[in-house]
């Protein structure tokens, strides 16, 4: 090792670590946004309005074979027989809308999509008007950090669930779970 490398070798390192980060994360978002782009193109093409896609009737995971399996387990190749989201007779969001009401009824929930970002939803739960818990719902191609650092920075727990992640079926008991562990 010589003189120069014993002395500035880490944060040389840590520069080139840096710049590769960075040029992943800039080569994810254009592949997101070309993905976003044919999406919104497609649908035109279809005479459908984009917004709408994903709101006109449920997510389909490509792997639909109901197999018991143990409860609470939301992920793997095949569809649990628990209650989830692909199982459910609505959308997405209609699934995750009724467990708030169903088991966090004293909690008052208020949906917002960004109308730049129509696939992502946020759910803000309050109690007593101080928001407990933001859940936000995602397209599995999302990177997105800022709502996660925002909660972070004033103390409000956050959770984030992908609605469309193959093999991710979202159930019942794990979407539960993890909102009544974010709680606290």
């Amino acid at each position: 090792m010589g003189m120069f490398d014993k002395l500035f070798g880490d944060a040389v390192r840590a520069i080139e670590n840096a710049a590769a980060d960075a040029a992943a994360d800039a080569a994810a978002n254009a592949v997101k946004d070309q993905f976003n782009k044919d999406v919104t193109n497609a649908a035109a093409k279809a005479g459908i309005d984009p917004a709408t896609i994903e709101t006109s009737q449920p997510v389909q995971n490509s792997v639909l074979t109901a197999e018991p399996t143990e409860s609470g387990f939301s992920w793997g190749e095949e569809m649990p027989a628990e209650e989830n989201q692909y199982n459910f007779s609505g959308t997405y969001r209609d699934y995750f809308e009724m467990i708030f009401r169903e088991d966090f009824a004293d909690l008052s929930v208020a949906k917002e999509i960004p109308e730049k970002f129509p696939r992502r939803t946020t759910y803000r739960l309050s109690r007593g008007g101080a928001v407990a818990l933001v859940v936000e719902l995602l397209p599995d191609t999302s990177s997105t950090k800022k709502l996660r650092n925002e909660c972070a920075s004033q103390g409000i727990p956050y959770v984030r669930f992908y609605y469309d992640h193959d093999g991710w079926w979202n159930t019942r008991a794990y979407v539960v779970d993890r909102i009544r562990k974010a709680l606290g």
